[in-house]
This record gives C-alpha cells, structure tokens and sequence, in this order.
C-alpha cells in the first residue's frame, strides 16, 4: 500500500511508471464524475425533481473506484483497461462493469460484518447496459473513427445513420443519457476485433 492508501503497483518499472499515469488519471476522471454527480443532485432537487437515479448510480460507483485504488495492483491491467479509465465519458459505465465483476469482493470491502449490499443500483446499472444493447443494434451504432499516427482510432464519439428512425421513435433522449453505455459497448467489440487481427 502506497502512502496515499492506494495498491503497490507490481510489473516491470516501465509498465508501473505508465499504470501510475493511467491510474492519476482515472482518479481525476473519477473525482470529476462525483463533483458533477453532487452538482447534478443539488440542481435536480433545487427544481423539485426526483434525485435518486443518480444516487442510485453513485452507491455502486464509490465502491467500485475505492476497488480498483486499493487492491487491483497489477500494472498491465491498469494499462490493458486505460481506454475506459481515462475517458471521462465512459469511466461511470466502466465503474459499473467494474462492481459487476468483482460483487463479491467489493461488498467484503463495504460489508465486514456480512450485511448484503442493496443490489438496486446494480440491477438499474445491468438494465441501462442491456437497453443500451439494443439501441446499439436497432440503430446500428458505430465509433466514429479518427487519424493518429496515420491509424484510424476511435475517437470517443459514436453515430448512427439512422437518424430519421430515431426522431420517429423519439429515442434521441434515451441514447444522449445512454451514450456511456453505448460507448463502453462498442469500444468493447473494437478490442475484441484488434485482439483477434493481432492474434492472426
């Protein structure tokens, strides 16, 4: 454990130098989400509005970052995951990928003396990535790509040509609230596409 309570990265000094990076990075990502979550609480009941989606959201996203900070201490990991970790508009989806794979682990953390953890937010968390799911398919939703280094990367947006279906259907709203979700989704079938080109 470091000085600042994180986990004591392990790799080789190249790889814990840049973990280290990736890891200040996900950390700032992270407090910014909470500052604009606190903003969003305070605004929406300034007006009379109902709070608890994003209460909800941020019960299992605490713990899911205090996770990863103190005991994923892997430097290749960090490294592996940096795409969704330091983009601030995919890391809460990526926190909620987070406390769903490792539930068990996270709730000892937040549960020593075994009381269950409310699992709300984690059923509001797996339905938006389901839905989030289907708008990627109904829509046929795509990275938008850009050029670096004369590669084409994602650059952090998605598009759909089926922008005529959406204003029909009146979805424009749920996809905008969902665009994490749906990011997070399709930056996933991107790596699983370039591990397979490096494999062959």
């Amino acid at each position: 454990m470091t000085a600042n309570g994180m986990a004591e990265l392990e790799g080789s000094p190249k790889q814990i130098a840049w973990a280290e990076k990736i890891r200040a990075t996900f950390f700032e990502n992270a407090e910014e989400m909470w500052r604009g979550a606190v903003e969003a609480i305070d605004r929406e009941e300034s007006y009379g509005e109902s709070s608890e989606r994003i209460k909800a959201k941020l019960k299992f996203s605490e713990p899911a970052e205090k996770y990863l900070l103190t005991k994923v201490s892997s430097a290749s990991w960090w490294i592996e995951s940096r795409i969704y970790l330091t983009d601030p508009l995919v890391v809460d989806a990526e926190l909620a990928s987070v406390y769903r794979s490792h539930k068990e682990e996270i709730e000892a953390m937040e549960s020593p003396e075994g009381e269950p953890v409310e699992e709300t937010a984690e059923s509001n968390e797996e339905a938006k990535m389901n839905r989030a799911k289907e708008l990627v398919e109904k829509y046929n939703f795509q990275l938008k790509m850009k050029e670096e280094s004369e590669t084409l990367v994602p650059s952090g947006n998605i598009y759909t040509v089926s922008v005529k279906q959406v204003t029909k259907d009146g979805t424009l709203d749920e996809i905008k609230s969902l665009k994490p979700e749906m990011l997070k989704i399709l930056m996933d079938r991107y790596n699983q596409r370039q591990q397979q080109v490096y494999q062959c």
